[in-house]
């Protein structure tokens, strides 16, 4: 779910939007292959296939990802990125992550660089504190600048995952004004060793 800042009640639930996906895991191939639907008008199918690497580097766990994806609101794209993080206490993790997506729809290419600590709070809930700074272009310039804390569960077995996740946004078409937003999510994983 994910409304818009300085919106009442009703009209916040007029625009919320909800999506589904179906998730199959390939760890032969160390892929994920995602089949969804974003339920707003118009509805919003998408597919999606995602290879990981993983490196250990001393204390630090370098990971690498290359994804494809069509949208049917925003045409087909991939995605490249890379991250490190390591442990720096018990329950408490640091990395970064810095990425970048082509979409054809528009022809643009954006960049993301994210800061982030990861807060294990028991076996089954975690906290993540993030900052991130998005460009776009093939010369890239600032659009925005974000931060968020990110609470997520595990509600059920090992496959339904609850997400709360409140954000503050600084987009430059908005001239760098604060806007406040709440997301929630439910993800549900199948696959051999989920359901």
């Amino acid at each position: 779910m994910d409304n818009e800042p300085g919106q009442n009640i009703l009209q916040s639930a007029q625009n919320t939007r909800f999506a589904t996906m179906l998730r199959y895991v390939k760890d032969e191939w160390n892929a994920n292959i995602d089949l969804g639907l974003l339920v707003r008008m118009p509805m919003d199918p998408f597919v999606r296939i995602k290879f990981d690497q993983e490196y250990v580097l001393g204390n630090w766990t370098v990971e690498q990802n290359e994804s494809l994806f069509s949208y049917y609101s925003l045409g087909y794209g991939g995605r490249y990125g890379i991250a490190a993080k390591r442990p720096f206490a018990d329950r408490f993790e640091f990395g970064v992550e810095f990425g970048t997506t082509y979409l054809e729809v528009d022809s643009e290419t954006y960049w993301r660089q994210n800061f982030y600590v990861n807060h294990a709070l028991s076996d089954i809930s975690k906290l993540r504190y993030q900052i991130s700074y998005l460009q776009e272009g093939s010369r890239p310039h600032a659009e925005s600048f974000l931060y968020f804390l990110e609470y997520q569960r595990i509600l059920h077995g090992n496959w339904l995952i609850g997400q709360l996740k409140p954000q503050v946004t600084y987009e430059r078409e908005n001239g760098y004004q604060s806007e406040a937003s709440l997301t929630a999510s439910l993800e549900v994983l199948l696959g051999p060793g989920f359901l």
